[in-house]
């Protein structure tokens, strides 16, 4: 089941420029793509401007199968910080 988010007021992305994860300074370089999209089932097949993912699903003839207008709203990953401090150890 293919879904797109569109209409994203402010989508947070978080590029880490094709390296598997970020480190120190770089956790702090974040993007952000204003009126932004995202098309995907199990993974993500495209971030980028509502404009872009419609160009794309159009070009791709891709059928879409759920529809989300997220006018007004923010996205952004969810980030799992998984660390604990020796405190919680009992």
């Amino acid at each position: 089941m293919l879904k797109l988010i569109k209409n994203i007021d402010s989508l947070v992305t978080i590029n880490a420029n094709g390296k598997a994860c970020k480190v120190a300074d770089e956790m702090g370089e974040i993007g952000e793509i204003i009126d932004g999209a995202i098309v995907f089932d199990d993974t993500i097949k495209f971030v980028g401007t509502t404009a872009e993912a419609e160009s794309y699903i159009k070009s791709n003839n891709i059928s879409i199968d759920k529809v989300i207008d997220a006018k007004g709203k923010t996205v952004l990953p969810g980030l799992v910080d998984s660390h604990t401090h020796i405190v919680f150890a009992g």
